[in-house]
């Protein structure tokens, strides 16, 4: 057996973590097929939910168990009836969870792999990274800070835990009186150079890392989008929280992105320049809105917006020379002290070359009046 038995993957592999991901139910014809011809058929949509299935080939190929003779998961569909599992049972504690799937005293697989096997299980499941330190589930991108699922949590309390809910929202019609209405990510990178980086992590959606200037964007939309479709037209609840994908998909949608050309091209800059998701701004709220959703209130992400626009408007030191102006001022403020520096600057370097011209001159009359050129 080889050392990371998850790391070949099928075609019909891939169609398994569809079904059991958003519920799919394919058309006869494209069992296993690469593609789908069938617009009814959601293997159709293959492109469109291809980061999904690239971050599922890319943390399967890095799994290893501790005994290859004895894996916790030897093959794909292992891995996915552990994720059918925490979907079942969503508030039994990871623990329970572990004696129902590993029941086989015979042949005990170490309680690592089995914490392995649920901590992969459950980073595809979330789009959360919920590895441990050196762990398969910890190969995301740098934006992913690692949040292992504790020890006597479900999945539920992990997920609450995971991505926090503020206690103050702020309800959508009064968003104009909290965020200033030239917040956008083509504004926020012209005036206050901050930078845009994907993330596959929904933790890390709008985290702004003041030391590299760079805020993480969670462009997989096309996966939230297939979670809310998957639960329209069923009361059954999801384990992420309708309420958490729809304010991801607002705040791109509606704050950083805003309906029009502006955001059109920028969204293509990142395409091309920054390894965005090419189909990330494709605006279909009302294809997957429930008559029943909770209002938008960004009580998820409601304060990293705030962040951004107290960046936007008064943006942190950009480098050495404005972080010596910095003392608590304002942005303006801390502009007025580096011009009036730069002008006394200036002033002082034209006058030392002013001082230098005036003493080359008087050595050189010095020289002439010592040293006469005497007539022949």
């Amino acid at each position: 057996m080889s050392d990371y038995p998850l790391e070949a993957i099928a075609d019909v592999d891939l169609q398994n973590l569809g079904k059991r991901l958003w519920k799919w139910q394919l058309c006869s014809d494209c069992d296993g097929m690469p593609d789908c011809k069938s617009l009814t058929c959601p293997w159709s949509r293959r492109d469109r939910i291809q980061p999904v299935l690239r971050r599922y080939e890319r943390l399967c190929s890095y799994y290893m168990p501790d005994v290859v003779k004895r894996p916790a998961l030897r093959r794909h569909q292992d891995l996915l009836n552990i994720m059918r599992l925490i979907q079942d049972r969503p508030n039994e504690t990871k623990e329970q969870l572990m004696a129902q799937h590993f029941v086989s005293p015979s042949r005990p697989i170490p309680t690592s792999d089995q914490e392995r096997a649920f901590n992969l299980a459950v980073s595809v499941l979330l789009s959360l990274n919920c590895g441990v330190p050196n762990d398969c589930a910890d190969n995301l991108e740098e934006s992913a800070d690692s949040f292992p699922w504790a020890s006597g949590l479900s999945v539920t309390q992990f997920v609450d835990a995971a991505v926090e809910r503020g206690t103050n929202g702020i309800p959508s019609q009064y968003l104009q009186s909290f965020i200033s209405s030239e917040l956008s990510a083509r504004q926020l990178s012209s005036k206050a150079g901050i930078r845009f980086e994907a993330t596959d992590d929904i933790r890390s959606h709008l985290r702004l890392d003041l030391s590299s200037r760079v805020v993480y964007i969670f462009d997989c939309t096309a996966a939230l989008e297939e979670t809310l479709s998957a639960t329209r037209q069923s009361s059954q609840r999801s384990i992420l929280p309708r309420a958490l994908l729809l304010e991801i998909l607002h705040t791109i949608y509606k704050v950083l992105f805003p309906p029009g050309r502006e955001s059109k091209r920028f969204a293509k800059y990142l395409t091309k320049r920054c390894g965005f998701e090419k189909n990330f701004l494709r605006y279909r709220i009302r294809w997957y809105g429930r008559d029943d959703d909770p209002d938008v209130d960004f009580s998820y992400f409601g304060e990293r917006l705030k962040e951004l626009n107290h960046e936007l408007n008064d943006p942190s030191p950009r480098n050495w020379f404005e972080r010596l102006f910095e003392g608590g001022t304002r942005s303006a403020e801390r502009k007025m002290l580096m011009a009036t520096t730069i002008g006394v600057i200036i002033a002082v370097t034209i006058g030392l070359f002013g001082l230098v011209i005036a003493g080359f001159q008087a050595w050189v009359g010095y020289q002439q009046w010592k040293h006469p050129i005497k007539d022949s």
